[in-house]
């Protein structure tokens, strides 16, 4: 794989058929394993972030406003006006509402 920067749409591309596999607007932040090899990448659609991993699978969907990595398999996510964990296969594990 390989990512591509066209007409500033960064692309994860397959080698070497050479297919877009994921798009961001902004450049991927990569993740790293136990290994200190890239597992997933962060990316951004329509101004919404997601992680999918290196072959492009998508592991949570760009919905969340915000996302910070735990680790390779736990994020924090800020959704609306929910904050929270989420796990690799976009499950909550703990959610918590800043509601008034």
């Amino acid at each position: 794989y390989v990512v591509t920067n066209l007409n500033n749409q960064y692309q994860l591309v397959s080698l070497p058929d050479l297919k877009t596999i994921l798009y961001s607007e902004t450049a991927f932040t990569y993740i790293k394993n136990e290994n200190n090899e890239v597992s997933h990448v962060i990316y951004v659609q329509n101004k919404k972030t997601g992680v999918a991993d290196i072959t492009g699978k998508i592991l949570l969907p760009p919905v969340y406003d915000f996302l910070e990595v735990i680790s390779p398999q736990v994020f924090f996510v800020r959704l609306g006006n929910k904050n929270g964990y989420v796990n690799e296969k976009n499950q909550w594990i703990c959610k918590f509402s800043t509601e008034k």
